[in-house]
């Protein structure tokens, strides 16, 4: 059994967060988040009378509600950091680089013979350049 007067004199705990800086409610993301929904909305509204003129992509409409949940589902599923930080920069950067990580190359380049099914693909050249997700 540990001595109360030697628990009484250990340091606190280092907490994940620091206190007055809460995360996901900062400026910066919050403004960050703003921005890539407006391109996300302006995407769409491009893509809207592809949609509905060719039939080869009509199942567009349901790409934005389903690309939403799979990010919600992503969120939910997330592990909590397992360790605790002095700072939350060091959080932050953590959290950056464990999201962006999860691209994977040898995905991308795994379905590379689908680059080369014909002409009326002419979209997929855009969709190939970016990394998949997990």
């Amino acid at each position: 059994m540990p001595d109360p007067a030697a628990l009484a004199q250990a340091p606190a705990p280092i907490t994940a967060v620091p206190a007055g800086r809460s995360f996901p409610s900062s400026f910066g993301w919050w403004a960050g988040l703003i921005f890539l929904g407006l391109l996300w909305f302006i995407l769409c509204r491009h893509l809207s009378g592809e949609w509905s003129v060719n039939e080869q992509y009509s199942y567009g409409w349901f790409v934005p509600f389903f690309a939403a949940y799979l990010f919600w589902r992503r969120a939910v599923l997330d592990d909590p950091p397992t360790r605790t930080f002095s700072d939350g920069e060091r959080l932050q950067h953590e959290w950056l680089c464990r999201h962006v990580s999860r691209s994977d190359p040898a995905a991308v380049e795994s379905i590379s013979p689908l680059r080369r099914l014909g002409h009326d693909h002419h979209r997929q050249q855009y969709v190939f350049r970016f990394p998949m997700g997990r």
